[in-house]
This record gives structure tokens, C-alpha cells and sequence, in this order.
């Protein structure tokens, strides 16, 4: 990598700035939370959506270019599409005569790099990165396919964990452009991080989701062996030409004195992640996870897979290579031979085999009837963290083991939690299973109980007598439609106490994942204070589906309209709610929504 880049002088995006300074009529800056070669980081609070930020400044070479600037803006505008709970949300573009800067999400934690320099071996263990893992493929799989976009700069650095647990990748697509341009306003010869950079980005050829799996083999390889796969002389050549060595070779080689072994599974998806030749790579982030954490599981195709061959465990995919790479392309001529000959539809798994000289007129082919297509998966999957870790995690009553703990083939549905540990409080929560998705829980913080009062010498006791045989009280009778109904009148009249007094103790809550009452508190607080008027006129019945109580899950659609003076916010949205009859009544404990057809003016 080339030193020169860390050496250039920032000028005002260090200098000249000063705690408590408002920038841009909006931002008061707090403290730096980050400098390197690209800029620096302020943490900042928005004054006009009162929340902390992250503030990215750009050095000042930058400003006096504005084929750069308007580069850099085009790729924070793609970024403003990205809506994943596991990618750093960017907010806005923002310059003046002074400076620019990328406003962002503010990541409460540190950089995974920073977290594995202070495991006592220096190096993450398996079973701690798996699930980190999960979640970070789950959101390159939603932007190479959902959003079309690659992230260009793979790397420890840019993998953040939250004071809740998680994952969170920063710069989606803005560390690159930002080192590219810099790159040709300097004239390097290179920009980025070649440590974790494919051969083909090397090369400088068209970016591919497959620039970052590769990225995504280096970095896992990195976290895994305090090492990239090449981090010394010509490293350029070297990812070139040179096959990495194993991690359990690296870890030898670094004297690392790791707990537990590298399983033999991930060595093999690490060492195709880091193939030369992208075709050889696991074609999808969702694919390499699978490998990874639930190789049982049916690979889901995309767009950029090939055709996948499913075999045996005997057969030539058990060597842990992809049968899809090994296999021969059949000639139409040679597929109506068989089909005649046999009848049935013919798939080769193997080479050709050779032919004798004294038979080369006749086809010869080593081929196997087609295996039934393996079916769509009908199970996902559950991620349970908590802290204190070793809490004891069950789901529907069955005890599936101690947390961290990724809990695999949990079928589709409405599952209940609970999660346990001495001395602590039990905890409650509730899950949607959905065919072939993770469900990740977040990290659950568990409360301490209370340490109880000392005893005192007991008087002398005789039992009260007996109580009156009594009934048992009748269940009470849920109104769905008038709870909903009942709960959108507190939103448009304001009122946090009744509003906070529907949920449960543990809530699902939109994209923040499981939060608590308070948490909703400050949010709605937060919500009237930007919209003080809000009016909502439902669109459709309120819908509900009793099949899985006592948790029930609601339906329903509105348009709303929410003013601040003359600042209207316009959207229809559609609903998806989760109520659990309690004694006490209803309560929610999972909330999403999607707005559509919105407009502010």
C-alpha cells in the first residue's frame, strides 16, 4: 500500500475546527472519532433531527475539484438507497465555501480490527465470528442484490460493532470513490487497501460483487490469524501469483496459541473465497455464509451463479469444490444420444472420460440420472447474543444451548424464546421464522436480579386457613381491530404514556431490532417534536390471523399527513404488527412498517 496517501496534508479537515463550532447552520461539533489518509471523522449532534451523527470530511485537495465532488456526491446519493440494519446509514452530502463532508450514522463501538487486537491471542475464535459473520452477508447479499451496488473496500477497519452487538459496515461505496479520487489528484499509482483487494480490482477492471467476496475471504482470513493473507514484500505479486497459506499454517507460523482449531470447512470456503479466478469463488455472499455457518442448508441461486449440480456426499463435491466448476457442458448432439438411448434426463458430474482410438466415433460420457432438484428451504435460522454471554437459550420450551449461539433449521412460524442465566433475570422474546432467513435478536442485555433482603427471626407462624374454593377467572375477550385503532388515536393525540403502555417489555421495533419501552418513548418524543401534527385515515380493514396465539399478527394500511408550520410529510404505509394476549390485555411485541408514495414538502 502506498505510505504517501496516509502522508497527505488535510489541511482545514484537521486544522481549523474546534469543539462546539456549528458547521453548516446544523451540526455542532462534539469530538474526533476517527483520522487516516481519506479525512476525519467528527462526532457531531444534528441540531434539526437531534440525534448524534458522524461527520466524514474530505480533504481539501478535493474541493478544488469538481469533477471529484460531483463524483463523490453521485456515490452518496446510490449510498442514501442502502436501508440495511447492518450498514452504516448515510444521511446527506453537505458543503459549503470551507469544507464538505458525508453525514452519516454514528456508530456507537469499535472496528473489528480494534476488537481483535484486544483478544487475549490477538485473533477472533470461530464461534465468536460466526455470527458476525451471518450478519455481515446478510447485508452484502442485500446490496449486490437488492441495490446493485459493490462496496469496493472490504477490509476489518470498516466492520463496526455497536455497544449492542451489531454489525455494521461503514463507507458502502464511499471509501473507494473517495481513495480513487485522491489516487488521481495525487497521482499514485495505486489507491485502497491492497491487502484485501482481488486481483482483478488490482488489475483495475470492472468492479463485481465477486471484488467482494474476495475481500470478504481476506478479511475473515485476517480476523481469524491477526494477518491478511499477504501483508509483506511485493504484495501486489502476491495476490497474483501466490496461494495463500492455511490458517492453521498462518496461526503456526504467528505462534498463536488459539483455543480451538480452524474447522476444516472453513479453511476450504476461505481458501475458494480467495481464488484467483472469480469463477472459482463462492458466487454470493448468501453462498459463502452457508458454506460457512449452515452447509446443509440449500444455496439459494442468483443472478451471478452458475448452474449447481447437487451430489452425493461420496460424489466429487465432497473434496470441497463445486461440482457446478468441475462439470462438463454436454453437446446437444451427445444430450439427444442419451435421452434416446435411456430415456430419462442425463446430468454429468464428471469429466469425459477418455476415448480409446479405436472408438472415437462414439460418444462417451460419465454421467448419473439427475438428482431430484433440492427443495426451496423450509427453515431459517435464529442469532441470540446476550450479556452476560452462557445465558441459556430456549426456543417453544427446547433447550438449543448457551449463548453466543446461531440456532440452525428452525422451522418456519411465530417461535417463543426465553432466554436464562443464574443470577440474572429470565427474559422473553419472540421470533418470525421465514424460509431460508435469519432472524438475528440482536444482544440481548440481561438485568441482574436483586439481591435479597436478609431474613429475619421468624415469629411463631400459624397458617391462615384454607381460602374459599374459587373458579378460575374466564379468559378474557380481545378486540384486535379497537386495540389497533385505539393505539393510532394515542399517536395522532400525542399521548407517549398510553402509547408506551401497549407494548411489551422486549419489542421488535421497525429497523432498530429489539428495544425497550423507553426506547419507544424517546422515539415518538423525538417523532412529535419534528411533526407535532399528525393525522392518519386508514385504507384498509384492520386484518388478523389468530392461528398462533396466544401471538396474533395484524394487518393494516393508512395514509398519513404530519406537519411542522408549513413542512408537510406525506406517505401511505402498510402494516405488520405482532400482539400477545396477556391476562392484562394486548400487547405488542413486534412492529414493522413500509412507506410508500412518499412526498415532503
Amino acid at each position: 500500500m502506498n505510505s504517501d496517501i496516509n502522508d497527505l496534508d488535510l489541511g482545514a479537515t484537521i486544522r481549523g475546527f474546534a469543539v462546539g463550532q456549528k458547521l453548516f447552520d446544523r451540526y455542532t461539533l462534539q469530538s474526533i472519532i476517527g483520522r487516516g489518509g481519506m479525512g476525519v471523522v467528527w462526532l457531531a449532534r444534528d441540531e434539526q433531527l437531534e440525534r448524534q451523527v458522524a461527520l466524514k470530511f474530505l480533504p481539501d485537495l478535493l474541493l478544488v475539484d469538481q469533477a471529484a465532488l460531483d463524483e463523490l456526491k453521485h456515490e452518496t446519493k446510490r449510498s442514501l438507497e442502502l436501508t440495511h440494519h447492518h450498514i452504516v446509514r448515510i444521511y446527506n452530502f453537505e458543503q459549503d465555501s470551507h469544507a464538505a463532508c458525508i453525514s452519516m450514522e454514528y456508530v456507537d463501538g469499535l472496528n473489528l480490527s480494534a476488537l481483535r487486537v484486544q483478544k487475549e491471542t490477538r485473533v477472533f475464535e470461530v464461534n465468536e465470528l460466526a455470527p458476525l459473520v451471518v450478519q455481515l452477508c446478510d447485508a452484502l447479499e442485500y446490496a449486490h442484490d437488492t441495490a446493485n451496488i459493490v462496496h469496493r473496500d472490504l477490509k476489518p477497519a470498516n466492520l463496526m460493532v455497536n455497544s449492542r452487538g451489531d454489525l455494521k459496515i461503514t463507507d458502502f461505496g464511499i471509501s473507494r470513490s473517495l481513495s480513487d479520487s485522491v489516487t488521481m489528484l495525487t497521482r499514485q499509482s495505486t489507491s485502497g487497501t491492497l491487502l484485501y483487494m482481488s486481483p482483478q480490482q488490482l488489475n483495475g477492471e470492472r468492479v463485481s460483487p465477486l471484488d467482494d467476496i474476495y475481500s470478504l475471504g481476506a478479511t475473515i482470513y485476517d480476523l481469524l490469524t491477526s494477518k491478511p493473507p499477504f501483508y509483506g514484500g511485493s504484495i501486489e505479486k502476491q495476490v497474483h501469483e501466490k496461494i495463500p497459506r492455511s490458517m492453521a499454517e498462518r496461526r503456526k507460523e504467528l505462534e498463536i496459541a488459539s483455543k480451538t482449531p480452524i474447522p476444516a470447512h472453513w479453511e476450504e470456503t476461505i481458501a475458494e473465497a480467495l481464488a484467483k479466478d472469480p469463477a472459482q469463488r463462492p458466487q454470493s455472499a448468501r453462498e459463502l455464509s452457508q458454506q460457512l455457518v449452515d452447509r446443509a442448508a440449500p444455496i439459494r441461486k442468483t443472478k451471478r451463479e452458475k448452474l449447481m449440480v447437487p451430489v452425493s456426499a461420496g460424489g466429487a463435491a465432497s473434496q470441497g469444490s463445486k461440482v457446478s466448476r468441475r462439470a462438463v457442458i454436454m453437446s446437444m448432439a451427445g444430450v439427444a444420444i442419451l435421452v434416446a438411448a435411456i430415456g430419462i434426463t442425463m446430468s454429468i458430474v464428471r469429466r469425459p472420460t477418455s476415448v480409446p482410438a479405436n472408438e472415437s466415433s462414439k460418444p462417451s460420457f460419465t454421467a448419473t440420472v439427475a438428482p431430484t432438484p433440492a427443495p426451496a428451504p423450509v427453515t431459517g435460522r435464529i442469532i441470540v447474543n446476550t450479556i452476560p454471554a452462557g445465558a441459556s437459550v430456549y426456543v417453544d420450551g427446547s433447550e438449543q444451548g448457551q449463548s453466543p449461539l446461531v440456532i440452525e433449521n428452525v422451522a418456519e412460524g411465530i417461535h417463543r424464546l426465553r432466554v436464562e442465566a443464574d443470577g440474572w433475570e429470565d427474559a422473553s422474546l419472540i421470533a418470525e421464522v421465514k424460509p431460508g432467513a435469519t432472524v438475528d435478536m440482536g444482544t440481548l442485555h440481561l438485568t441482574a436480579k436483586p439481591t435479597p433482603a436478609p431474613t429475619q427471626a421468624a415469629a411463631t407462624y400459624s397458617p391462615p386457613p384454607p381460602l374459599p374454593e374459587t373458579t378460575s377467572p374466564p379468559q378474557p375477550e380481545y378486540d384486535y381491530r379497537g386495540f389497533v385503532l385505539q393505539h393510532l388515536q394515542k399517536c395522532t393525540n400525542g399521548d407517549v404514556s398510553g402509547i408506551v403502555a401497549d407494548y411489551a417489555d422486549s419489542v421488535d421495533y421497525y429497523e432498530n431490532g429489539m428495544v425497550t419501552p423507553s426506547f419507544i418513548a424517546k422515539d415518538r418524543r423525538k417523532y412529535m417534536s419534528s411533526w407535532p401534527t399528525l393525522s392518519i385515515q386508514m385504507t384498509s380493514p384492520v386484518s388478523y390471523d389468530t392461528s398462533n396465539a396466544p401471538h396474533i399478527r395484524v394487518n393494516f394500511s393508512y395514509t398519513f399527513e404530519a406537519r411542522n408550520g408549513r413542512k408537510v410529510s406525506r406517505g401511505q404505509t402498510d402494516n405488520t404488527w405482532f400482539l400477545l394476549q396477556t391476562p392484562a390485555g394486548l400487547k405488542i411485541t413486534s412492529e414493522k412498517q413500509t412507506i410508500t408514495n412518499r412526498s415532503r414538502k
